[in-house]
């Protein structure tokens, strides 16, 4: 028999910020339990049972966001005789829980770990600490573990039987010690209630049956190994089919192109299972919906009921933010403008949600919208810091990097994409299981290879760009349904090819760009309708079509191009306000303008350049810090004023007049410098 338990609390009780309902609920339950008396002062491996659990230390500080502890929780971890883990689908998510639970696993490995399910199946809805066997270090390993958790759900064990699950761990004695004695409390509590209105005969058969009855409700929810083997079995079968629906939902979008889609579509779908088992025939037929690949018929129905909470703000705005979350995942599978939307209705509720901010400034970025992308960023910069959320942080520093690189930025880039890179290396080395760590370390490969490409430093950034192919190539083996990862590789070979290109390198480069296009047309074939995979194809034959000029292959090369170039135009005109994709279709034209005044068709080339630079103009009108859009509308300038000889010269001069001031601010690479002498001697010689 070990030494008595004597510390400052009964247990520690965690759980997500969102599950707070039900730490509350919870809470106030254990410390108001009142044990029998016949029970009190037994001797158990926790030590003589106590009188009542008071007190529990609850954590009522928001840690939704981040992992790092207070010295104060750490302490109360330290002087609870328990744990308790609230495990949700929301909980398994967040870093403090499962910063909590293995700490206190690792720090007092002797005492117990009480998992108390309220959300979702096993494992998904239990703390990676809580998943596996923990090493001395208090690092993850691989060997896995079960607890037998209570389950306050009416579909499990009910509130009553978990709670007296939670009770019967706290003080070291079997649940039917409690349970009978449950029953026999609740039996009394009848009969006291019944001798107040009729006589002592009538009582005692009231009471009898009532006892009886309840003894026999509570063998009813004393489960057999059997059946507990058997429900086990049901929740993993419901765990195979919702993940299965994940996957098929994103095997046909883009959207696992970026990290944490997986978890947000996920998140979706157990609301919709939730609601379906709630009764809201809204969100039940959106499930069946989206089980049937529907999820652009499912997104009104999300929306009715985001709407719907939009309504009820006062009550309570994190539920509307989260509803609007649900929606941008949703809608973002197959429309990235109303998923942008979808976020901004989300932060007009909850401004300090993360998930939102990061959405929404990322899809700001893909759109062109610098501003608005580099506003919610560091927003998110500020929280993820503020709470120590590593893949908040790391986030930030990507996107921000991004949209420094696309100002022309490149030491402020490199900066923010180390410190990204960093990130994402300490924590796949911290977690080697964690895949989503271990993809976000070959993002930073490439977006470091970016910025080395920015700055002429091809060698490097070559070697950055096949590190992260050598990942991602990995991690599409290990799960070969992946759509996402399989795009990533065919990001990758696009990134590797430019370099080759660049390096002269143009069989391998043209190979690269082939395979990319292989995987391309395979992805876009299996949905038609998404964007996303409509603009990798065109991007394949862009970079094709590079090589194919290169190669001296004219006429191919405008085939790929034009072909290219169709593409964009059907998705720009179905998104008008996506600055990305007029940028896109902007480029694009000036390419096919190239090739036909290349083949002595000027008239075509002079057309494909003006709508070029009208392109351009348009972007910079609407942003006019947007330095690329403003740098890159020199471009059709210089070829128009090619094409119309001495009456090019007005084209010429406005060439130079977006260069030279930006040359004096130094705000342009080498490369663009050195345009202003050419032009300056161009101009000089028409003016003779």
């Amino acid at each position: 028999m070990s030494a008595p338990v004597i510390l400052k609390y009964r247990a520690f009780l965690s759980y997500a910020h969102a599950d707070m309902t039900w730490g509350r609920w919870l809470h106030k339950n254990l410390e108001a339990f009142r044990i029998d008396k016949d029970l009190v002062g037994r001797a158990t491996p926790m030590g003589p049972v106590p009188q009542n659990l008071r007190p529990i230390f609850r954590d009522c500080e928001d840690f939704s966001g981040g992992h790092t502890l207070t010295d104060a929780t750490i302490a109360a971890l330290d002087a609870s005789a328990a744990l308790i883990v609230l495990c949700s689908l929301t909980a398994a998510t967040r870093p403090a829980v499962n910063e909590e639970v293995r700490l206190f696993r690792t720090r007092h490995p002797g005492r117990p770990v009480i998992p108390v399910i309220i959300d979702g199946t096993y494992p998904d809805n239990f703390p990676p600490a809580l998943r596996v066997e923990l090493a001395p270090d208090g690092t993850l390993t691989d060997r896995a573990i079960t607890f037998l958790a209570p389950d306050l759900r009416e579909t499990g064990d009910g509130k009553s039987l978990a709670l007296a699950k939670t009770v019967a761990t706290l003080i070291g004695v079997a649940p039917d010690d409690i349970r009978k004695r449950q029953a026999i409390a609740d039996a009394r509590r009848i009969k006291f209630a019944s001798a107040v209105a009729t006589s002592v005969a009538v009582l005692s058969i009231v009471a009898g049956y009532l006892f009886f009855d309840s003894l026999e409700k509570s063998r009813r929810h004393e489960f057999t190994e059997k059946d507990r083997l058997e429900r086990e079995a049901v929740r993993d079968k419901q765990l195979v089919e919702m993940r299965g629906l994940v996957q098929s939902l994103l095997s046909v979008s883009s959207a696992k192109a970026a990290s944490g889609s997986e978890a947000m579509v996920g998140n979706a779908v157990a609301a919709a299972v939730q609601g379906a088992a709630e009764g809201d025939p809204r969100l039940a037929k959106a499930l069946e919906l989206l089980k049937a690949g529907k999820p652009t018929e499912a997104e009104p129905l999300f929306r009715a009921v985001a709407d719907e909470k939009g309504a009820k703000v006062q009550q309570d705005s994190k539920d509307t933010a989260a509803a609007y979350l649900n929606l941008g995942a949703i809608a973002g599978l197959g429309d990235p403008k109303r998923a942008r939307e979808a976020y901004a209705r989300a932060l007009e509720f909850d401004g300090d949600s993360q998930e939102a901010l990061y959405w929404h400034g990322w899809l700001n970025l893909l759109a062109g919208n610098l501003s608005g992308a580099e506003q919610s960023l560091n927003r998110l910069a500020t929280l993820a810091n503020q709470t120590a959320n590593q893949r908040g942080i790391y986030r930030a520093l990507l996107r921000l990097g991004e949209v420094a690189i696309q100002r022309g930025f490149l030491n402020s880039a490199r900066e923010h994409q180390d410190k990204a890179f960093a990130i994402a290396r300490e924590q796949s080395a911290r977690k080697p299981n964690d895949l989503d760590w271990q993809r976000d370390v070959s993002v930073s490969y490439e977006k470091v290879g970016d910025v080395l490409v920015a700055q002429g430093q091809l060698p490097d950034a070559l070697k950055a760009f096949r590190d992260s192919l050598s990942i991602r190539e990995r991690l599409a083996i290990s799960d070969p349904g992946n759509a996402g990862w399989q795009r990533d590789v065919s990001v990758s070979y696009i990134k590797v090819g430019d370099v080759l290109v660049a390096q002269g390198q143009l069989p391998d480069a043209l190979k690269a760009f082939r395979d990319s296009l292989s995987i391309a047309e395979r992805l876009s074939k299996s949905d038609a309708g998404n964007a996303g995979w409509q603009r990798d194809v065109s991007v394949s034959y862009s970079k094709i079509g590079d090589v194919q000029v290169a190669q001296g292959d004219l006429a191919g090369a405008l085939q790929s191009f034009t072909s290219s170039r169709d593409i964009l135009q059907r998705l720009a005109k179905s998104d008008p306000g996506n600055a990305g994709w007029q940028r896109d279709v902007a480029v694009s034209n000036e390419r096919v303008g190239d090739m036909h005044a290349r083949q002595g068709d000027t008239a075509q080339a002079r057309v494909a350049f003006e709508n070029a630079l009208a392109a351009y103009k348009v972007l910079v009108e609407r942003n006019p810090g947007d330095l690329p859009s403003k740098v890159n509308s020199v471009v059709p300038l210089l070829r128009l004023g090619g094409l119309k000889g001495p009456a090019g010269r007005a084209d010429l001069e406005a060439a130079l007049a977006i260069l030279k001031p930006l040359a004096a601010a130094n705000r342009l690479d080498a490369n663009r410098r050195g345009w202003i002498p050419q032009l300056e001697a161009e101009i000089a010689a028409l003016s003779k």
